[in-house]
């Protein structure tokens, strides 16, 4: 087995700590990008029903709330119908998928297996970056 070396120690280490905190930053933009999302369309919804109903802004801001809420309820109905659909659909591919995942992983060693996570956790992070 061959040795590392100083420079591959410092290279090991950077990709270990790269692979524990890159999918922290990309969860944490998307979660920033979802919450100013919301918060946009909140604003608007409020706005839109001040301006067209000509109603108090308390009024306005309990009819945006529970028109949230069941559009949230709506959101999360039709979410669930779709993973029920493709989870049924794709049942065989999806353990043929798994079979090669799980072999392709339990014959890398610890460095290829740090090699991959940092790098799709990387790559991910820059795609987010360049796409937002």
């Amino acid at each position: 087995m061959k040795t590392l070396n100083l420079n591959n120690w410092v290279i090991l280490i950077a990709l270990m700590f790269l692979t524990i905190q890159m999918p922290l930053e990309l969860l944490h933009a998307v979660v920033w990008i979802v919450q100013h999302v919301y918060m946009l369309f909140e604003f608007l919804l409020d706005e839109l029903i001040g301006h067209f109903f000509n109603v108090s802004r308390r009024t306005t801001q309990i009819t945006v709330f529970y028109l949230m809420i069941f559009m949230g309820g709506l959101a999360a109905i039709w979410l669930y119908h779709r993973i029920a659909k493709m989870c049924a659909a794709f049942p065989d591919w999806y353990r043929e998928q798994k079979r090669q995942i799980t072999w392709i992983w339990e014959t890398s060693s610890l460095l290829k297996k740090t090699q991959l996570i940092s790098g799709v956790s990387m790559g991910s992070a820059v795609l987010v970056m360049f796409a937002f």
